[in-house]
């Protein structure tokens, strides 16, 4: 795959992400502003934290695979060439534009999207989880074998959540996010 083309991915991950966390940002903060296509608007403003993080997480981790790929690619030693153009923007790379660029997309499509994984795991362990009566103030790790096993979930703000492995299951994700992440900006800021 060409740096063009690896660019046009790291560009669309990029944007779906930042639409996903801008959106369940909002959602959660109860703002009445939103990006279009909001996946979530149909939710609680607590239980679209439970879809957001896989899919922030996973969608991270892609951005991030795909920058680490493309600055593995770039032979430069300056920081903001490791970073693809966004929209294959043609640019002098060394002007100070060129730097505000390059800074602008990444802080757009790792440094906000990491923040943004923080605050929903912030929400998630927050958030009150009932049984389906409304009965009970469990903790996110209440691990009752007998429900659990038995298809008996407990709600989370409306939504069914299976506690332990829910959100043990989204922190791995959150965590290899975070881990590539740090990889790639390693490798931008530390060559």
């Amino acid at each position: 795959m060409n740096k063009r083309v690896l660019t046009w991915i790291w560009t669309g991950t990029g944007l779906m992400l930042l639409q996903i966390v801008f959106n369940t940002w909002a959602k959660t903060a109860q703002a009445k502003f939103n990006l279009p296509l909001n996946l979530f608007e149909n939710f609680g403003d607590r239980a679209c934290v439970l879809f957001a993080i896989p899919v922030c997480s996973i969608l991270l981790s892609a951005t991030s695979y795909l920058g680490l790929r493309y600055a593995k690619r770039t032979s430069a030693s300056c920081w903001n060439t490791a970073i693809p153009k966004a929209f294959n923007v043609e640019f002098n790379s060394y002007s100070i534009e060129g730097k505000a660029y390059q800074a602008i997309f990444l802080v757009l499509f790792v440094i906000f999207p990491l923040g943004g994984l923080i605050r929903f795991h912030h929400v998630m362990f927050t958030t009150i989880v009932t049984d389906w009566n409304g009965a009970g103030n469990y903790s996110l790790f209440t691990w009752d074998p007998g429900n659990v096993f038995n298809g008996l979930a407990y709600k989370f703000d409306g939504v069914s959540f299976y506690p332990f492995w829910e959100p043990f299951l989204w922190l791995i994700l959150s965590c290899t996010a975070g881990i590539f992440s740090a990889q790639y900006l390693c490798r931008i800021f530390f060559r």
